[in-house]
């Protein structure tokens, strides 16, 4: 079961039933394990496919978006936008008309590492992300998946120089954009999604799948669909289900006050 903090979706990595009353005498023999807490199901996960039993909690946990398009001209091919939004596409397009943007694959192009490591640095020097991001073993990870045909690259470039690029996981018409990356350009970012966008809808019908999360900037640019995702869990008793939640309701307090104190 694939059930990291920072995967976007979880489910299992298999077609075998699942046994949940033997998951159940597994947690009351080693009392090592609380409980279970799968986490970012889709409504179509696997896992939930069947009638879950009674001691299965489901509960809403987060959020993803999407969206979905029609083959044609973007903007003009979803119905959602009014004139002020396709008016701003638009003047995007056109503060960046001096970039060039391209969508690679292993079959066009070799792996740019060495021109992602630099704009990577560069983020990191102007204060976008922090000393951690994106580590050498997770690039190499990135640049495997990219030979082996799994991930595409958006990118806009000037004087070819990369400007922004992003990491998308391609599935038939289904494309996740999973990591971007960007300098100080203003507005790069979204002229890179508006870049993808275009080309991707001219070609076919798509899914633009966003990722978890609702970020304001993807929500108000583009106005995606939200979809919900959840949470299972499993408790090894009645007490540790109750301890779970009392955790949950005081760190649910505790970020709302830090909020609150931050404005």
């Amino acid at each position: 079961f694939i059930n990291d903090i920072h995967a976007d979706f979880c489910d299992c990595l298999t077609d075998i039933e699942i046994d949940f009353d033997e998951i159940v005498k597994q947690l009351n023999s080693n009392f090592k394990i609380k409980y279970f807490n799968l986490i970012n199901l889709r409504t179509d996960a696997y896992i939930l496919e069947k009638k879950l039993p009674a001691y299965c909690k489901l509960t809403l946990s987060s959020e993803y978006s999407i969206l979905q398009l029609g083959k044609g001209v973007f903007p003009d091919n979803y119905s959602q936008y009014k004139s002020k939004q396709k008016t701003e596409f638009r003047r995007i397009i056109k503060k960046h008309k001096d970039k060039k943007h391209e969508l690679i694959d292993c079959n066009i192009s070799d792996f740019p590492i060495s021109e992602i490591e630099t704009l990577r640095d560069d983020m990191i020097q102007l204060g976008l992300r922090d000393e951690n991001y994106l580590p050498d073993n997770q690039l190499l990870l990135i640049e495997e998946l990219y030979n082996k045909g799994k991930i595409i690259l958006n990118i806009v470039k000037t004087n070819n120089k990369i400007n922004a690029v992003s990491f998308v996981i391609k599935d038939s018409t289904q494309y996740l954009t999973w990591i971007d990356m960007f300098d100080n350009s203003k507005m790069i970012n979204i002229f890179n999604y508006i870049s993808l966008i275009t080309v991707l809808s001219s070609e076919d019908s798509v899914i633009i799948n966003f990722g978890r999360g609702v970020y304001r900037y993807k929500i108000l640019n583009f106005i995606p669909q939200s979809k919900d995702l959840f949470s299972l869990q499993i408790f090894s008793s009645k007490w540790q289900e109750l301890k779970y939640n009392l955790e949950r309701n005081i760190l649910c307090f505790l970020k709302g006050f830090y909020k609150m104190l931050k404005k």
